[in-house]
C-alpha cells in the first residue's frame, strides 16, 4: 500500500508499514491555513485553491505515475487532490473520493462546526444554502481565471 499525503505525516505513514509518497510540504498547509481569515473568505479562497489544489497538481500527478501499475492500482484520494482524479480518469482506474473528516460534508440541517462560535450553526437554513452558493460561485470564478 502506498499513501500519498502531506510531508508532515511521513513518519506516521511509515510506522504503519505503508510506503509514503509525498504530496507536498507541511509548511505550505500551515502557511495557507494561517493566512485564511473567515471574515475575508472571498480573498483567502483563491490562495487556498492555488497553493493547496492547483500548485501541487503536476508534481503529485507525476509522483502517482511512478507508482501506477496497470490492472492493480486503485486510487483513493481526498477531494482536494485533483491529480488523483485526473490519473484515475486518464487510465480508467477505480477511484474513490474519501472525506477524512465530516466537516467537509455540506449540510444545511446539521452544518459543520469548523470555527469557534459555529457561524454556520447560527445561520438559518436559507442562509446556509446562500453561503454554500456563494462559496461555489467563488470557486467557479477562480477556476475560470
Amino acid at each position: 500500500m502506498i499513501v500519498l499525503t502531506n510531508d508532515r505525516y511521513a513518519e506516521l505513514v511509515q510506522k504503519t508499514g505503508a510506503t509514503f509518497l509525498s504530496a507536498g510540504e507541511g509548511d505550505t498547509v500551515h502557511e495557507v491555513l494561517g493566512a485564511f481569515n473567515v471574515k475575508k473568505a472571498s480573498q483567502a479562497a483563491p490562495l487556498l485553491m492555488k497553493k493547496l489544489m492547483l500548485a501541487p497538481m503536476r508534481p503529485v500527478y507525476e509522483r502517482l505515475q511512478t507508482v501506477y501499475t496497470p490492472g492493480e492500482t486503485v486510487v483513493i484520494s481526498f477531494p482536494m487532490v485533483l491529480a488523483a482524479r485526473l490519473l484515475a480518469e486518464r487510465f480508467n482506474l477505480p477511484h474513490a473520493t474519501v472525506f477524512l473528516t465530516p466537516s467537509n460534508l455540506r449540510s444545511v440541517s446539521d452544518p459543520p462546526r469548523l470555527f469557534r462560535g459555529g457561524m454556520m450553526a447560527k445561520l438559518p437554513q436559507w442562509g446556509r444554502r446562500l453561503l454554500y452558493l456563494f462559496m461555489d460561485c467563488m470557486i467557479d470564478l477562480y477556476m475560470r481565471r
